[in-house]
């Protein structure tokens, strides 16, 4: 089934705020996916005497031109806020912007984005929760969070630390690409989160930017930092069936206090 969408997006509830973000999406640029984080509390209310979605059109867009690009907004005439839900509540949100239905046959659109409504909502609920189960201890730091990290870290890590820094840009790609609708950023965070969960009673993880992972573990027994990154390679390839196979992952590794008395720096050195 072609819904002929030239510029939409789906999306889905943020892990970490009281947002929807874009997970997947077709013709709208870099700064509107960017921009498009929808509060929860205003969708619902949008919504929820709106079961087949509400369609804007004309000045009634301008008040959502915040959300998107100069250039998106320039050629928002036509916007349809299309709702998934089921009995566990709003599941995910499909934003359209552009569309030939949009000429008179919206309705159409309507009908069947209601058909499928039902039980892609089903899906994405089932989906997400099995994915929260796995993610529910999963914490991914900032790189502003380093600092206060690693001397938090050092300071309670009696057998010292392995730092690892991971690098994930042939992972985000081969997943990015194996749909072109995905967004590549979403695809970075959740590589992300995946390689926090399998650390989460063992390290810390940080977001090191560059699509890369910087690991501080202080509770793994595995003296093989080698085979602990192809350990890691395995679970991505188990985790995430869009990779072809086991992904090749480059690292640099160093220990603290063996290699540096000053973890920090050890981790400055290594970025």
């Amino acid at each position: 089934m072609n819904l002929e969408l030239r510029r939409a997006a789906i999306l889905l509830p943020d892990f970490d705020h009281d947002v929807f973000v874009p997970w997947a999406s077709c013709g709208l640029d870099a700064t509107s996916l960017h921009r498009l984080r929808l509060p929860t509390e205003d969708l619902r209310r949008a919504l929820e005497t709106h079961e087949a979605g509400v369609f804007w059109t004309g000045d009634a867009c301008r008040e959502l031109t915040p959300y998107f690009s100069r250039r998106e907004a320039s050629m928002l005439e036509h916007l349809l806020l299309f709702p998934f839900s089921s009995k566990d509540g709003l599941q995910a949100v499909l934003v359209v912007t552009d569309s030939p239905y949009f000429d008179g046959r919206t309705e159409y659109l309507g009908i069947i984005l209601a058909a499928i409504a039902e039980p892609a909502a089903k899906a994405i609920h089932e989906e997400r929760h099995a994915y929260a189960q796995i993610m529910r201890q999963a914490i991914v730091f900032k790189t502003s969070d380093i600092g206060p990290l690693s001397e938090r870290v050092a300071a309670n890590a009696p057998r010292g630390v392995r730092v690892v820094l991971l690098e994930l840009a042939d992972v985000v790609s081969q997943i990015a690409t194996s749909n072109d609708l995905l967004d590549p950023f979403r695809v970075r965070q959740d590589v992300l989160r995946r390689i926090a969960s399998l650390f989460a009673s063992t390290g810390s993880v940080c977001d090191a930017d560059g699509h890369r992972a910087l690991l501080l573990l202080h509770g793994t027994a595995e003296e093989d930092t080698e085979l602990l990154v192809q350990h890691v390679a395995a679970d991505l390839a188990y985790l995430m069936p869009e990779l072809s196979g086991v992904p090749v992952l480059r690292f640099a590794t160093g220990t603290y206090p063996e290699e540096s008395t000053d973890l920090h720096g050890l981790i400055d050195a290594l970025l």
